[in-house]
């Protein structure tokens, strides 16, 4: 039996991304908008936000620069809390996406999300950390969730700069994972990208709840120069391969974890084989979300496969021993009762 070797990237692993207060890999991209922008040329800053990834950005932004910030949001609340105004949006993520394009080129506000150059060239540094803390000896699998498309795009764009550098040898294949709810690139891929299909997405992954991916053709332009995949992947799949990486200590939001889920799904097609080296990409902190952790945890009936509930007791020593009395040790070495 072979062995699938799992790196993950974007949260620990020598990256700022997850010791910074934005707990988010898409922190590397206004970093460079704020030493190579326009500063002195826009007064505002907006984005389309999900919910709490971009909102921290913002929230850094304010803390380190004098100009307003806008947040156009389906959700709101993480954006308003950090800081930034909060436009809420009637209606979804590419709903957001289209009004903040229209009202940056009429307004001459400033748009930080992917269709910004800076934003790409920031998501390409994951992929190029990630080659350099393995020696530069490639994996052969690079596994991503897949949204918006803007890292698929930037990591496709990142591979094909590091070989011609000659950095590496050969080429990873980039697996790009949407949840089958929101899987319009995953349709496409299916029909040889002759389509491109729009959605009405749905899926517990906020941050891949896109139905009309900005960073489409790019996207292709990555499949295809890594020989790559697109796949999909439920979710209960992706709550179940979230619950696994939070109990190992690292943690991640649902969306993340549709990368975990892809090796997993892949696997058992025989797309990647046992003896593959796999690095899968988390983009999300695990505080992204906090709703999906109750919910799976507490909430379902039946209790997921993964669930860890925990136990209502009265205030007694008594009790106590009882439940350690039934301990038993469940996935990532947690205590379960």
């Amino acid at each position: 039996m072979g062995f699938i070797f799992v790196l993950i990237v974007g949260l620990l692993a020598g990256t700022i991304s997850g010791i910074v207060g934005t707990g988010s890999s898409i922190m590397l991209m206004p970093v460079l908008i704020y030493q190579y922008g326009p500063k002195e040329a826009v007064p505002i800053m907006a984005v389309a936000a999900v919910m709490a990834n971009f909102s921290r950005i913002l929230a850094w932004w304010r803390e380190v620069d004098w100009r307003a910030c806008l947040a156009y949001s389906v959700t709101g609340i993480p954006a308003a809390a950090l800081g930034a105004r909060t436009l809420l949006v009637k209606g979804d993520f590419d709903a957001c996406l289209s009004l903040v394009q229209q009202a940056s080129e009429r307004l001459g506000i400033y748009l930080l999300n992917s269709i910004n150059p800076f934003r790409i060239e920031g998501q390409k540094t994951i992929a190029i950390e990630a080659l350099e803390q393995l020696g530069w000896d490639p994996p052969d699998w690079l596994v991503l969730p897949a949204g918006n498309l803007g890292n698929t795009a930037a990591f496709g764009k990142a591979l094909r700069e590091v070989h011609a550098l000659g950095l590496i040898e050969r080429i990873p294949r980039i697996a790009a994972i949407q949840a089958e709810g929101a899987a319009p690139f995953a349709s496409s891929f299916r029909d040889d990208f002759t389509t491109r299909p729009k959605v009405k997405a749905e899926t517990v992954a906020t941050a891949i709840r896109i139905g009309d991916p900005a960073s489409f053709e790019r996207a292709v332009q990555a499949i295809r120069f890594t020989n790559g995949v697109v796949t999909t992947v439920s979710d209960t799949e992706i709550l179940d391969a979230k619950a696994v990486v939070d109990a190992s200590g690292v943690g991640c939001e649902p969306a993340s974890a549709a990368s975990v889920a892809g090796v997993r799904r892949l696997v058992q097609e025989g797309i990647i084989r046992p003896s593959d080296r796999v690095v899968a990409v988390l983009t999300g902190h695990v505080l992204k979300d906090p709703g999906a952790l109750l919910r799976y945890h507490q909430e379902l009936a039946p209790p997921p496969r993964f669930a860890n509930s925990p136990v209502e007791i009265e205030p007694t020593v008594e009790a106590v021993e009882r439940i350690i009395g039934n301990l038993e040790y469940g996935i990532g070495g947690a205590l379960r009762a």
